[in-house]
């Protein structure tokens, strides 16, 4: 049976640590996606807000951080105003990554690793918050660990996309430098070039004929007046 203390408790905990999760700012675009938001329109910062998919936002957190879904059920049964602030923000980061996903399937799935252990983060300080407890120090400092690997590796494997754009940068330089002046020369003689092609349309050459013809009875007449 749970008491009138333990339910405040849960609750508080389920509050805060949705809370906590929903601005932890878990990808490093965040803070230039709240800037771009904020010199849109309200109108439509606040439609954008109200499209939740909130059957694609449940899956999400069930498959991927079953604490957070049960918080998450139980914030729903005791205050609805909670609950929607919480699934608007998870309704963001949802997007953020599928996003993500379409585009980049690797960067995808290390951003996916960052939410969930950023969100165990969040849930366990919301934890030693309402009750504090030793044993939670060292699970605190694995869970650290783990979010900075995950932020070195993401670092790292952009730094290989980028050295590999680099790379083909190179090459197209090398490639316009060596073949410069050919390239100009070709420009030029197709800028000047004089060749015409015959014309296709048989009414052009009309005129040309009726003039030989004039010519030719002409020169005939002269002939028999001599």
């Amino acid at each position: 049976m749970v008491t009138k203390g333990g339910a405040t408790r849960g609750l508080l905990l389920a509050v805060l640590a949705l809370a906590l999760c929903g601005n932890s700012g878990l990808f490093a675009e965040e803070d230039a996606t709240r800037k771009d938001a904020a010199k849109r329109p309200v109108a439509r910062q606040r439609d954008s807000a109200s499209e939740i998919d909130e059957k694609a936002v449940i899956a999400f957190v069930d498959e991927h951080h079953a604490e957070l879904a049960l918080l998450l059920k139980r914030l729903r049964q005791h205050s609805d105003d909670q609950y929607r602030k919480a699934l608007r923000s998870l309704n963001k980061q949802f997007r953020r990554l599928e996003k993500r996903r379409s585009s980049d399937e690797t960067r995808y799935q290390l951003e996916l690793d960052t939410w969930k252990v950023k969100s165990r983060i969040e849930l366990l300080r919301a934890r030693i918050m309402v009750t504090p407890d030793e044993d939670q120090r060292k699970e605190l400092e694995e869970l650290a660990r783990r979010r900075i690997d995950l932020e070195i590796a993401i670092l790292e494997y952009e730094s290989d996309r980028l050295r590999r754009r680099a790379e083909l940068m190179r090459q197209r330089v090398e490639r316009l430098r060596r073949d410069r002046d050919k390239r100009a020369e070709e420009e030029v003689r197709r800028a000047f070039a004089t060749e015409k092609k015959p014309s296709k349309n048989p009414k052009a050459s009309e005129p040309t004929k009726g003039l030989r013809k004039a010519s030719s009875t002409k020169n005939k007449k002269d002939n028999e007046n001599r």
